[in-house]
């Protein structure tokens, strides 16, 4: 009787997996879609393209926003979109705006054929968190002015 009832929760978790995937219904890449650069340049970018916003600095308003985009075939970004919000929209939008904003990347790719080495170019979603926070000296300024 354990047997069964083990068979059974094994068949209803792999039920439940394979519901999971496929509600995602993202491919397995060979390689993961790349920054120009790599990762560095990436949060490179990030910190020089940034620019706090105005009412957020006045208002020392620190936060995280994580954003989601797509790296299509050709490795261009697109539909961007707040995963995680930091609470305050200004930090929101300019991380959307900057993300908006980036560079050609190198897209995904997946191995078509393994003899012949071709491949695909894939399109696959990205996630970046975003971290905003101001310097001590920014802080400094905010109790000097009150």
């Amino acid at each position: 009787m354990r047997k069964w009832i083990f068979i059974g929760l094994l068949l209803l978790c792999g039920h439940l997996v394979a519901d999971d995937y496929m509600e995602w219904n993202w491919p397995v890449t060979d390689a993961p879609p790349e920054y120009p650069g790599g990762q560095n340049a990436l949060f490179r970018y990030l910190s020089d393209s940034i620019h706090y916003p105005k009412e957020a600095k006045i208002n020392q308003v620190e936060g995280r926003t994580v954003v989601q985009f797509i790296v299509d075939t050709l490795g261009y970004v697109c539909e961007v979109e707040i995963y995680k919000s930091s609470g305050d929209s200004a930090l929101d939008a300019e991380a959307v705006r900057v993300c908006r904003s980036m560079p050609q990347w190198k897209p995904a790719w997946q191995i078509v054929n393994y003899k012949t080495g071709e491949r695909r170019n894939l399109r696959t979603r990205y996630t970046v968190p975003i971290h905003f926070s101001l310097s001590g000296s920014e802080h400094k300024e905010k109790t000097t002015i009150q």
